[in-house]
């Protein structure tokens, strides 16, 4: 069986220049594993043109934060509350 460790194997999706590519690579993942990677990302969000509309509408729900560091997760269709703490 082949060792992983090896960083010669090993490639990272920022060496990757051709968007296309990116878009393939990421076309074997359902929505929600690809949301799950590029949330913080905001070079695969422009590519993938993934905006917090779109994230809302994949994942369902949504959070609003308030000044004192709570906040409240709802129910993005129902806006229903199923969450409220720190």
């Amino acid at each position: 069986m082949e060792d992983f460790e090896d960083n010669e194997n090993k490639i990272n999706i920022r060496d990757i220049k051709s968007s296309f590519i990116k878009e393939k690579i990421f076309s074997f993942l359902s929505k929600k594993q690809t949301l799950n990677i590029i949330i913080y990302n905001k070079e695969l969000q422009k590519i993938f043109s993934i905006d917090i509309r779109y994230y809302k509408k994949i994942s369902g729900k949504y959070i609003v934060y308030e000044k004192n560091g709570k906040g409240r997760e709802y129910l993005a269709n129902k806006n229903i509350l199923i969450y409220e703490g720190e």
